[in-house]
């Protein structure tokens, strides 16, 4: 009985090490530091009808998607800004696949988001930022020429979120 315990601990310590192995490397934490926001070189967007500004990196530049939504609930009107990654729907034929992240204006009683951060509150809204909880990416294909930079896009992502800004 300790032989198949131990054997499968041994066999549940390799998969969980090789899930977090990325060619070869332990990947311990991808997410790169966030940058004060003087040093982020980047496309500046006022969305005004949302009332927040955010920068994009440039590298972004010609590769990223928006799309605006909003809709009717008890509370109020909920409106949110949804960014994607155009090429991955092109190369999947899909859409609703290569998002990225997305920005919630929401009247102030919402929910807690399980599924991202609250970037801040004030007396009328909760402003929340909302990540995939699944796979966005062409991962099937290793050929695949949207996966790379849909993946270094979903790492910059933090840099994007942390210069979200309120405006008058």
């Amino acid at each position: 009985m300790k032989n198949i315990f131990a054997l499968t601990f041994v066999v549940v310590a390799l998969f969980v090490f090789a899930a977090c192995c990325e060619n070869g490397e332990v990947v311990i934490n991808n997410i790169p530091e966030p940058q004060a926001l003087a040093e982020i070189d980047g496309l500046f967007h006022q969305f005004d009808e949302l009332g927040f500004s955010v920068v994009f990196p440039t590298s972004w530049e010609n590769s990223f998607g928006i799309e605006i939504h909003e809709f009717d609930n008890e509370d109020g009107v909920t409106r949110f800004l949804s960014v994607f990654h155009p090429a991955t729907r092109a190369e999947l034929e899909r859409d609703y696949v290569g998002w990225l992240f997305s920005i919630i204006k929401s009247p102030s009683v919402f929910y807690e988001n399980p599924h991202g951060v609250i970037l801040t509150r004030d007396d009328d809204y909760t402003f929340l930022a909302n990540l995939p909880t699944d796979v966005q990416w062409n991962y099937q294909d290793p050929q695949s020429e949207s996966a790379p930079e849909y993946r270094e896009m979903s790492e910059q992502i933090v840099y994007v979120l942390d210069s979200f800004r309120l405006v008058d």
